[in-house]
């Protein structure tokens, strides 16, 4: 089988769905909606306002000077070397909400980002970034499950959530930041 990933169906639950409606038993049962599922004025609305976002980005770009970190070097200096994966083992989901119970009834997600946030600390000051933040981009998908294989579509119903996610140096300090 030949795969090549799309944006379309690279936004977290996408890639999954698509796959479960290759399967023979398709089941809407299977996935839970996990955002709301907008009414159409609502998308007239987002519509409309999305070339002020893009103008608004733009005006940003011009703006200010592009970030230098260990990430994206100074001027026109490219990385080089050897590029590495990073593949975390698997962690079993009762262990991480036990360390979320600990840390003062924290989600999975609390968890996740605190673990992100030191290590990402970690890597940046050895590569002699002293940064303390970092700004993140998670896809989340905006589109209802479809009831029937039929009815799945490839479309480009989701969004981005941003945030800035503070560095820390132990996994304390970062749960109490995350969950503020």
């Amino acid at each position: 089988m030949l795969w090549k990933s799309h944006h379309v169906i690279g936004d977290g639950i996408g890639v999954l769905l698509f796959l479960s409606t290759l399967h023979d038993k398709y089941s809407p049962s299977q996935w839970i909606q996990t955002t709301e599922v907008l009414s159409p004025l609502k998308k007239v609305v987002l519509l409309l306002i999305k070339p002020f976002i893009l103008l608004h980005a733009l005006f940003c770009f011009l703006i200010w000077r592009p970030d230098q970190n260990c990430i994206k070097p100074a001027g026109n200096q490219t990385l080089h070397g050897h590029k590495k994966n990073a593949i975390l083992a698997p962690m079993k989901v009762a262990t991480l909400k036990k360390i979320g119970h600990y840390f003062n009834q924290s989600t999975i997600n609390d968890v996740v980002l605190s673990l992100i946030a030191v290590s990402m600390r970690e890597y940046m000051q050895r590569r002699g970034d002293q940064s303390k933040s970092i700004n993140m981009l998670i896809p989340y998908s905006l589109r209802a499950l479809p009831k029937t294989a039929e009815e799945h579509r490839l479309c480009n119903d989701f969004s981005f959530l941003c945030f800035t996610l503070a560095l820390s140096e132990s996994f304390e300090e970062a749960i109490a930041c995350v969950k503020k």
